[in-house]
């Protein structure tokens, strides 16, 4: 790989990149490889092997990106391998990554997130506050809409046995099933929350305190409440769903 990483960065000097973004693009792509080889469980990894690599894994090396950076790094990231697939391309080695659904921008209220943005303020205040099993639920409820891009009813009629190792079965609209990946930080919630609630007596994960499914209404209040907290703009789950995050499934 030492010698590819030589020649994607003649690659981006000849087209005209400056020395600053050839530095973040390279460490990108270090970053990549390091955490390619710990999800492969090799010590060391192939330009041909990384080609190979279908969406499922790189949904997975999303997954643990999401873990460590804020979503203005992930932009980059993605921007810093899509520069790498094409650079491959040239050569007739054509990853899955250069056709890969980009991040979008939204305007009017699904503004692009960074680390200063509201609704990153508002996910971030799920995390600091977790004491009660309703508050883990919460946290989940509202990573799951974020990190998937599912429909708020789709999220409330989920079942355990919709949960899988890699991904979460969705029933959506007119009964069509889809799939989801289940991202690693997201099944160790679940986990965490499984062993905490009864799930004997209700087969439904997102319950309210009377132990029955929890409904749109009453996600809408926590919603509305936790913005009123914070002092931030109202936020609902649509435009959690509909936030940038989306764009990198």
């Amino acid at each position: 790989m030492t010698e590819d990483i030589i020649n994607f960065k003649q690659y981006l000097k000849n087209l005209n990149y400056s020395e600053n973004t050839i530095i973040s693009y390279v460490k990108d792509i270090e970053k990549g490889i390091d955490i390619i080889k710990k999800y492969k469980k090799q010590e060391s990894i192939s330009v041909d092997e990384i080609i190979n690599l279908g969406k499922s894994d790189w949904r997975e090396v999303l997954s643990k990106i999401h873990e460590t950076l804020n979503v203005k790094s992930i932009l980059r990231f993605l921007a810093s391998w899509n520069k790498w697939a094409k650079y491959q391309s040239i050569n007739n080695k054509h990853s899955v990554l250069i056709n890969m659904k980009k991040p979008r921008y939204v305007e009017n209220n699904f503004n692009y997130i960074d680390e200063k943005n509201e609704i990153n303020i508002f996910l971030n205040s799920f995390e600091k506050k977790i004491v009660t099993w309703q508050d883990q639920r919460n946290l989940i409820l509202v990573y799951l809409l974020y990190s998937t891009g599912i429909r708020i009813n789709e999220a409330l009629s989920l079942k355990w046995t919709d949960i899988h190792e890699k991904y979460i079965k969705i029933l959506g609209k007119g009964s069509k099933i889809r799939f989801v990946p289940l991202f690693e930080f997201l099944k160790n919630y679940l986990n965490s929350y499984k062993e905490i609630i009864d799930t004997k007596n209700n087969e439904n994960i997102f319950i309210s305190d009377n132990n029955k499914q929890l409904h749109a209404c009453s996600v809408a209040r926590i919603f509305r409440n936790q913005c009123k907290t914070l002092n931030i703009t109202s936020i609902n789950p649509h435009q959690l769903r509909h936030s940038c995050a989306s764009g990198l499934l």
